[in-house]
């Protein structure tokens, strides 16, 4: 889904079209024209209308649902491990995002005849103790990206998406890629739509500060392929000092980087190329981080650990103790794209960047897909209902709700800004899937090794080999269980534990 990408594309075509108005000499040549007049004749003319009612009729952005589906104001819930920011409003409160999410609940009742609730937050172990009463509760279950995604599938708590009625996993507003990712089983049980709200870890810097040092232009190294983990270290070094004389490393000095949570040291990783695992051609997932490869990243990263002049870690320090990017002291930090609508106060210009390549060979940048999962709780009773209503939503939020989205994300100081549009478009068309944050980032041996970037920076791990040694069969050994367990109840196995609903 690279919708920035095609909303940028339809304002310059929409640029286009105003500068239509101007006359062309007419080419006699062409079929479908009056050689004496340059008219355009009646058949071609004809022809023309039935192309371009074809053309609505094929309308790939249109849903396909049918304007007979009514469902005589049955009760849609949406529920929310977290919370339902930016999902659900009682009332608009006037801004664009808001009055897109008001909009998207008045028309998905309004065309389907339904009623939109909202169930916020329903804890895991209260969704868990609802599915084993067979209660149909909730309809749609928004779940984060790591929490119980694995005891989820594992405890077959999850409807099948693939055997949803009215649902078009083909059409745009879906992510069939990653939900093909994240399929470790015979079951869709995660869905990716622009319903939900994407999200990503990326690396905000001080223009100021890059102009006042006479350093490299980061814009100009994303956009040249040049933004690499060396030259991140190379201009983080350059403006690292001991801005206030006193010796000590604290507040008040110029530093390289900061960053307020170890698992922002995640990404980068990831942007490295360097995947924790990956699913093989027979659709299991395999550890793929044993590589010399990652033996040398973690070599390289061992810099944010061991240069405390440079990269300062807030997370290490007590509040008093922390350094603050809006100051203006401070090259790059770890931020989000969101975080430019803040920006906007600073006293400073900033810049949006993805994280690092590895090196100039590495063809792509890669942004760690932090977003929520969708999932309809396996309780369901009406799926014709649920299908018809996450379709209709997800296409909604494609036509209003992400160019919103966009707009507030950018900020009003930086929606003008070309450069900074052009690498938030660049982040949000490199987004990347690894289904071990999804499924396995809190067990046993896989945690390990998908939070490697934090043990690097955080803990000092720097002995690659050791610590493959110590974590990988308990990973492999986790892994293997994931799959008994799901395929189990792929079969129609309950839990031992379980006690099944009548």
């Amino acid at each position: 889904m690279k919708k920035l990408t095609v909303l940028l594309l339809l304002c310059a075509m929409l640029t286009q079209l105003v500068g239509c108005n101007v006359e062309k000499p007419v080419d006699e040549t062409q079929p479908g024209t009056d050689a004496a007049t340059g008219a355009v004749t009646e058949a071609a003319t004809e022809e023309a209308t039935e192309e371009a009612t074809e053309a609505e009729t094929a309308d790939p952005s249109m849903h396909k649902l049918s304007e007979d589906l009514d469902f005589g104001g049955e009760t849609f819930t949406m529920a929310f491990q977290n919370n339902s920011n930016n999902y659900y409003v009682e009332e608009s409160d006037g801004t664009a995002l808001s009055n897109a999410i008001y909009n998207r609940q008045k028309d998905t009742e309004n065309f389907l005849n339904v009623e939109l609730k909202l169930y916020d937050p329903l804890k895991w172990e209260d969704f868990t103790n609802h599915y084993k009463a067979g209660d149909d509760s909730a309809q749609l279950y928004l779940m984060d990206c790591i929490f119980h995604v694995n005891d989820a599938v594992m405890g077959g708590y999850l409807y099948n998406l693939d055997a949803l009625p009215h649902v078009d996993f083909t059409a745009d507003w879906w992510d069939r890629e990653q939900m093909d990712n994240l399929k470790l089983g015979k079951h869709t049980n995660i869905g990716s739509s622009d319903f939900v709200l994407v999200h990503t870890n990326t690396i905000m810097f001080n223009r100021n500060m890059v102009e006042a040092n006479n350093l490299e232009d980061p814009y100009e190294l994303l956009f040249d392929g040049k933004w690499t983990m060396d030259k991140f270290f190379e201009l983080s070094e350059a403006v690292s000092n001991d801005s206030n004389g006193n010796d000590v490393i604290d507040i008040g000095d110029t530093f390289g980087f900061n960053y307020g949570d170890g698992s922002q040291l995640i990404d980068f990783m990831t942007a490295a190329g360097i995947d924790t695992a990956k699913v093989d051609e027979e659709g299991i997932v395999q550890l793929v981080i044993n590589t010399e490869k990652t033996a040398e990243w973690v070599e390289k990263m061992y810099k944010i650990y061991e240069r405390p002049d440079i990269f300062y870690a807030n997370c290490f320090k007590e509040k008093v103790d922390r350094v603050s990017f809006a100051d203006g002291n401070i090259l790059f930090t770890a931020s989000s794209p969101g975080n430019l609508v803040k920006a906007a106060e600073y006293e400073f210009t900033v810049g949006m960047l993805p994280y690092p390549k590895w090196n100039e060979e590495q063809e792509e940048y890669r942004c760690l897909n932090w977003s929520n999962c969708l999932t309809v709780p396996g309780t369901i009773k009406n799926p014709d209902m649920v299908g018809a209503v996450l379709e209709y939503l997800s296409w909604h939020s494609s036509k209003e709700f992400v160019p919103a989205y966009y707009d507030q994300t950018l900020g009003t100081k930086y929606s003008e800004d070309e450069q900074t549009r052009k690498a938030v478009q660049l982040i949000f068309d490199s987004f990347v899937f690894d289904p071990a944050e999804n499924y396995f980032a809190f067990s046993e041996g896989t945690s390990q090794f998908f939070y490697l970037g934090m043990q690097v920076g955080t803990y000092g791990e720097k002995d690659f080999a050791s610590f493959c040694q110590t974590h990988e069969a308990n990973a492999r050994d986790t892994i293997n269980k994931f799959y008994t367990e799901m395929t189990a109840r792929e079969n129609g196995i309950p839990m031992e534990t379980e006690t099944t609903a009548e």
